[in-house]
């Protein structure tokens, strides 16, 4: 069943207090402040919902169940960046949502390194593994996927490349450094 905004937006909400933050405002462009505590410094992030996303079994790597996720990230030009993108991605494998939480300018250096440029939308298309894993596919042809993808014997050719996002998977802890 594909995760709805508002499982996601709950799946954002407890993430948050559970990693001992506190949301300060959450706007209706799903724009938010969060602070650790009284003393610590406000953090702005933006949430960015898939618009789209397609589930299939992979027979190029052992017949995981994989989600598509697409994504349009609108890049606020002249304004203020937050300082951290939220994308939200439906892991189909493991039934349940999932976040990269990245800061502004790991993203845009990621992006540049892609070849995707940072104009007023960006589409984004990211594939999510039940094994935790999620990669940018953006600029990839199916057979490119396919090559740096497909899971060997010592796992993906994009494990650890400009590709992988897997580091910012659900990691909370970004927000404290």
């Amino acid at each position: 069943m594909p995760t709805t905004r508002k499982i996601f937006k709950n799946a954002l909400s407890n993430a948050i207090n559970e990693n001992g933050f506190t949301i300060l405002f959450e706007g209706e462009d799903d724009y938010y402040l969060v602070q650790k505590d009284v003393e610590s410094e406000t953090i702005s992030m933006q949430l960015i919902l898939p618009d789209k996303v397609e589930i299939s079994k992979q027979s190029d790597d052992q017949n995981d169940i994989t989600s598509m996720n697409y994504l349009n990230l609108h890049v606020p030009i002249g304004e203020k960046y937050p300082d951290f993108f939220i994308l939200a991605l439906d892991n189909a494998g493991a039934n349940r949502p999932e976040f990269i939480i990245i800061p502004f300018i790991p993203l845009y250096e990621k992006l540049f390194y892609l070849g995707i440029a940072l104009v007023r939308k960006v589409c984004l298309s990211f594939i999510v593994y039940s094994d935790g894993k999620a990669f940018n596919i953006t600029s990839l042809s199916y057979e490119g996927r396919w090559f740096l993808l497909g899971k060997g014997l010592r796992g993906r050719m994009a494990d650890g490349s400009v590709f992988d996002f897997s580091g910012w998977l659900n990691n909370w802890n970004v927000l404290s450094q």
